[in-house]
């Protein structure tokens, strides 16, 4: 590898090859034809179509940002990745990496990167390459094995490459799957064909031009042609040129005066040399307004015509390539880690960002979380670990389905009373529990917000631990060692998580007896029930063994599969994954039971006969719970329909009543 670097950069009197492409190429030379002789060997020096549509893509695609992501976070501004990438070799910028990338892929339809190695990969301390160098396409040969898979790279016929150290992007090739297609092969003749035309009209300017006008005489004349020279200067100074336009002319002698145009078969020539010039166009996948070309152009065609370049040229190109990084080279560096366009950072393309969005907004309406549609669509925004998991529905949205058939919605019947102070009752009971499932659900959003948090945070807290301690120096990956590292810090986990959520938790039993109180009329204050705080405690705490055990299952998998640290590194933040998923549902059922065992036991202490379900009224109850509403009063610590003394089911918001 040390003589293809020294071959690379070396001078021609230097180099181990008959010819150095290398330095050839930094000139613009042609390392294998130097002569043009009317051949298509430089198409970006002899088509100027060619040379533009190369540049439009090259100088184009390094305008999306590139980012890198672990899950939907970024990576640490300072990770060696970033820094490789941002300064990929010597040299060259990441601006011209890319930009240097497109310009070989456009034209040989691939492009090849060496990666040159790290002090830190000869010694197994890192897995990040010294440095990317860009490969021209025209000096790599591949080489098969016997049953035809590919070997690795032979460059310029002389220094083997292994797969290994080689990032190939190439478009689809039929017939050579090992390398790319380029375009100019499909326009060859077009190409040759414009350069053709190109020598004629310089030629037909240098020695074959034709004169703007004619001064013609039917009489016989032998005067000499040096007095023919001097009429012709006359003309000249008096009639040649815009400002001497329109001036009379006398001619004398039967001379006459005719204008020498273009025939036929040159104006046919100019538009077969336009068509000529759209084929390459299309096939390079460049607008005519992108180009350059305005005939037939107005302001609403060029944007179009941007947006197209960019989504039907640019777009793909990119994804192309960000495929092949993520497949080849950043999975083998860090499987967690990807790498991603941000096209959302493109100008041309904030339109179709601003339909997105709108498109978001729609599907917010109709039960879909911010995060959820943040990954969809790509938006590129930070996930919301507080809220972004919320789903929101309008209210007059109602289930239906293609069998149903709608029927006129008969009226709600009203209670039977006998006179009007029943009705006036039972007016102010239905008020009455209206208001009391508003009260309840106020206070509920507000703890469960709070309580989700500090959850989520601790399993944040836990993950990266657990990581630190799994990627320990002097690491082993016998199961054992990795279990006993892990387990050591699990025995004071519970003490951590109670000291995080017992504030919160406190203030959720005390918030249950307080609405128990404005229930009932009791215009007091509260006196906190601390053995009923320290009962939902052990059942928040138990979550830790829950986590414990997923961590214990998957180390041992991947262990017993003889996987890598690395792997294992991933099936734990799956794990935390998932239980920070769960920390809405953990949120909302703790503080739902929490609530209610509070205000049971105050409304029992304060002489309450009896109690009845009240739901959230929304089409989120379950069938189950909508039956205890319809069960009416029953005594206090019966059990409802569904079994429950009070409200503790999972993602359950209702709530007991008492009834006075």
């Amino acid at each position: 590898m040390i003589n293809f670097i020294k071959n690379l950069f070396a001078k021609p009197s230097d180099a181990v090859v008959e010819k150095d492409w290398a330095s050839q190429w930094k000139k613009g030379i042609d390392a294998n034809l130097l002569q043009l002789n009317g051949k298509m060997t430089q198409p970006m020096r002899q088509s100027y179509i060619v040379h533009r549509c190369v540049n439009l893509i090259s100088d184009t695609a390094p305008k999306a940002p590139i980012n890198f992501y672990r899950g939907m976070e970024e990576i640490e501004k300072n990770h060696q990745l970033r820094n490789l990438f941002a300064k990929p070799s010597k040299h060259v910028s990441y601006y011209e990496l890319l930009s240097i990338t497109t310009m070989f892929y456009s034209l040989y339809g691939e492009a090849f990167w060496y990666l040159n190695q790290s002090v830190g990969q000869l010694t197994g301390m890192s897995k990040i390459p010294a440095e990317i160098i860009i490969v021209d396409p025209r000096g790599m040969k591949e080489v098969l094995n016997e049953d035809r898979t590919l070997k690795g790279w032979l460059f310029n016929n002389t220094i083997p490459l292994t797969t290994e150290e080689i990032i190939h992007f190439k478009s689809n090739n039929p017939y050579n799957p090992y390398r790319g297609l380029s375009k100019l092969d499909s326009v060859d003749f077009e190409i040759k064909a414009d350069y053709k035309a190109s020598e004629f009209q310089e030629r037909f300017f240098e020695a074959g031009a034709v004169p703007g006008f004619i001064l013609t005489t039917h009489v016989d004349d032998n005067t000499p042609e040096k007095e023919l020279r001097k009429i012709g200067k006359a003309w000249d100074m008096n009639h040649a040129g815009v400002s001497k336009s329109h001036k009379t002319a006398v001619l004398r002698g039967g001379m006459d005066f005719k204008v020498v145009g273009l025939s036929h078969k040159e104006m046919d020539f100019i538009e077969s040399r336009i068509m000529t010039r759209d084929i390459i166009l299309e096939t390079f996948g460049v607008p005519k307004t992108i180009f350059g070309a305005t005939e037939g152009v107005n302001r609403a065609t060029a944007e179009v015509q941007e947006r197209v370049f960019w989504e039907t040229t640019i777009q793909p190109l990119l994804l192309r390539i960000e495929s092949k990084l993520n497949c080849e080279f950043i999975n083998y560096i860090d499987p967690s880690i990807k790498v991603k366009f941000d096209f959302t950072k493109v100008p041309v393309l904030q339109n179709l960002y601003t339909e997105d969005v709108e498109s978001v907004w729609k599907l917010i309406q109709v039960g879909f979380s911010r995060n959820e549609l943040n990954e969809r669509f790509d938006l590129g925004f930070r996930p919301d670990k507080e809220t972004g998991d919320d789903k929101y529905m309008m209210m007059n949205l109602i289930n239906v389905s293609e069998d149903i058939e709608f029927a006129p919605i008969p009226e709600e019947p009203k209670p039977v009373v006998e006179d009007e102070e029943e009705e006036s009752k039972s007016i102010e009971k239905s008020r009455r529990q209206t208001q009391t499932k508003k009260r309840f659900l106020r206070y509920h959003y507000q703890l469960e917000k709070a309580l989700k948090k500090k959850i989520y945070n601790f399993f944040e807290m836990q993950k990266n631990q657990v990581l630190k301690r799994l990627f320990k120096e002097g690491k082993s990956e016998n199961y054992t060692d990795i279990y006993i590292r892990i387990s050591d810090m699990w025995d004071n986990e519970d003490k951590v998580l109670s000291k995080a959520t017992l504030p919160v938790m406190k203030n959720v039993v005390e918030t249950g007896q307080q609405f128990a109180l404005e229930n009932i009329g009791i215009d007091r204050d509260v006196v906190l029930n601390e053995g009923l705080v320290l009962r939902r405690m052990n059942k928040i705490t138990g979550i830790n063994s829950t986590v414990w055990n997923q961590i214990k299952m998957n180390i041992h998998e991947g262990v017993t599969d003889g996987e890598t640290i690395d792997n294992i590194a991933e099936r734990i933040r799956g794990v935390y994954s998932m239980a920070k998923k769960r920390s809405i549902t953990i949120a909302r059922t703790e503080v739902t039971a929490g609530m209610n065992e509070a205000a049971l036991v105050e409304y029992t202490e304060n002489g309450v006969d009896k109690v009845e379900w009240l739901t959230a009224g929304d089409s989120d109850v379950r069938e189950e719970h909508q039956a205890n509403a319809n069960a009416g009063p029953l005594p206090i610590g019966s059990t409802f329909p569904s079994g429950e003394t009070y409200p503790s089911a999972p993602n359950c918001r209702c709530t007991i009543s008492p009834v006075i």
